[in-house]
């Protein structure tokens, strides 16, 4: 059994927004405060805690306490939108065409822009646009009032000032953007002169303005926002110069952020879960254009996106991921180990080379909130209420716990696995009523092995694998297995090498049982002769050496000799 003080550790989580994320476990609590302490210093965190985790014995599950804090804790504001907090203040016309302030007016005037099927790129670069929303009765008074609402509870700002300042800003960038239109400064693009008319404004000091101008005309006659993409991607190449490259970046990204856009441009998918993970292959520029809609656009996204030229499409597609996951639609139509099982592959699909996932945190606290909404106790039971047998619905749960995201869904899935190895009924089953002795053992050495392969943390993983293997060493000795295995007909030899198999095979749970499997097995290793009796029923020198080499595998997997 594991000691006591393997019974307690300490958990380190900080907080950027108004979710907790995991940053370190410590042993010792005064580590984990000088841990919390730096966190909260070099990461850059508005809030760190430490949580202490400590096993109940008497309930076979694991509590948290939270022991130290530092910082203001934020929990979401009913001015915020969605998850993403507030929008960017913007101070000047620029403001506006800068990426936050886009994703602030995409945001804003949400509702508009898909009524419209527009992008905030397309309203703030056409006058058409921004007359047609001027010509919408409230929805940019509504727009305005809100965003002075947001900024104002962040800053303390009078409310009313807020609101003219944002009023004046838009009639600035209004004015601006009607004249240069009027005055024939935004050009006319085509595929076959894109190449002319980036050497006539790329000296231009507002070149990237004009050209997302040039582009809103270019599209005007698109009839779908897949359409638009496939456009944009005609007039691109990766060699091109970097500020050409950031504006279609731009626009594209914006653009595969929209609801239906996926499926105009990629086609119909077989489920949410499959939708995404289209979406994450091509988030990597490795989607498979053999299944795409539109196969030439989506290659060019993907060779785009594979040369790193299109950063903010990466960043879009893994917003939308993320948006997908915060949502309670299931991922696919089975139960919930499949589920789970697919929201693992997908977090895989999203992985890159050196581990880290594409849509960094958010992704990760999105996926933990969904897993975490997996495992509420009325669902665990429902699904395991199929499986009468307790070796199965702990060899469940540990399927479960293989596509988990996030430290504490992991602890959960221990809270639920202790409690039926430590029932006495269920005791009862494990050392007597599942099958034959050996049987008992297999199934016992098969759980072990799942555990300690899982990545439940270290305590807990070490709890139930003492537990697993004090149920095999209650099997061992009520049915004085190595005795009657002394007393079966045969030489040393036969014994001895039948035993060795069951060890390498995993029949005993590693701890008590495996060591003492491994004590007797040495018993009969030390025979007089044992070795060279085991070689001479071989028929010839070949199979003598296939004998010597299977002997000295065994023995390695076993664990009584070194590889």
């Amino acid at each position: 059994m594991a000691a006591l003080k393997d019974k307690i550790h300490y958990e380190v989580q900080g907080q950027r927004g108004s979710s907790w994320t995991v940053l370190a476990i410590h042993k010792n609590e005064k580590d984990a405060i000088e841990d919390a302490k730096e966190q909260k210093i070099r990461g850059g965190y508005k809030c760190v805690r430490v949580l202490k985790e400590s096993f109940d014995e008497k309930n076979s599950t694991f509590h948290s306490r939270e022991i130290y804090t530092d910082g203001h804790s934020r929990k979401q504001s009913k001015l915020d939108l969605e998850e993403d907090g507030p929008p960017v203040a913007c101070w000047k016309p620029s403001d506006f065409y800068s990426f936050e302030g886009r994703y602030s007016i995409s945001r804003l005037l949400r509702d508009h822009l898909g009524r419209k099927k527009i992008t905030a790129t397309e309203l703030i670069h056409s006058p058409d646009y921004v007359e047609d929303l001027q010509d919408s009765g409230m929805v940019l008074q509504g727009a305005v009032q809100r965003a002075a609402l947001i900024q104002v509870h962040e800053t303390g700002q009078d409310v009313q000032t807020r609101i003219k300042q944002l009023y004046d800003l838009i009639d600035q960038a209004i004015v601006k953007l009607k004249t240069d239109w009027k005055e024939g400064r935004v050009p006319e693009i085509t595929v076959a002169n894109f190449q002319n008319t980036i050497e006539r404004i790329r000296k231009e000091p507002d070149r990237t303005f004009l050209l997302n101008c040039g582009l809103v005309g270019y599209l005007r006659d698109a009839e779908t926002a897949g359409e638009k993409i496939a456009r944009v991607l005609d007039l691109v190449e990766p060699g091109q110069p970097r500020w050409i490259l950031d504006v279609a970046d731009a626009f594209v990204g914006e653009l595969l952020s929209g609801v239906a856009v996926l499926q105009e441009f990629i086609g119909e998918q077989g489920g949410l879960g499959q939708a995404l993970c289209s979406i994450a292959a091509l988030s990597r520029g490795r989607l498979d254009v053999g299944h795409a809609k539109n196969e030439k656009a989506v290659a060019k996204l993907n060779k785009l996106i594979a040369s790193g030229s299109m950063p903010n499409c990466q960043s879009s597609l893994a917003q939308r991921v993320t948006k997908e996951i915060r949502s309670s639609k299931r991922l696919t139509d089975g139960d919930l180990g499949e589920e789970v099982a697919f929201a693992g592959h997908l977090m895989g699909e999203m992985r890159k080379s050196k581990g880290s996932i594409f849509g960094g945190a958010d992704l990760i606290d999105a996926m933990t909130t969904r897993c975490g909404r997996y495992l509420m106790a009325d669902t665990v039971a429902e699904y395991l209420a199929d499986y009468p047998s307790p070796a199965v619905r702990i060899a469940k749960l540990l399927e479960i716990e293989k596509g988990l995201t996030g430290a504490a869904n992991r602890r959960q899935i221990a809270n639920f696995i202790l409690p039926v190895l430590n029932s006495p009924d269920n005791e009862e089953f494990f050392v007597k009523r599942n099958g034959t002795v050996v049987e008992r053992l297999r199934s016992l050495g098969m759980l072990q092995r799942m555990v300690l392969d899982s990545q439940l943390q270290d305590f807990q993983r070490q709890k139930v694998a003492d537990r697993l293997d004090e149920l095999c060493v209650k099997v061992l000795r009520k049915n004085g297995f190595f005795k009657r295995l002394r007393e079966q007909d045969g030489d040393a030899v036969s014994k001895g090498m039948n035993l060795l198999r069951m060890i390498a095979e995993g029949l005993f749970t590693e701890g008590t049982a495996a060591e003492a499997a491994r004590s007797e097995l040495m018993v009969f290793l030390r025979s007089p002769g044992f070795l060279d009796k085991y070689l001479a029923g071989a028929a010839n020198e070949k199979e003598m050496a296939h004998r010597l080499m299977e002997f000295q595998q065994l023995l390695v997997k076993a664990g009584v000799a070194e590889h």
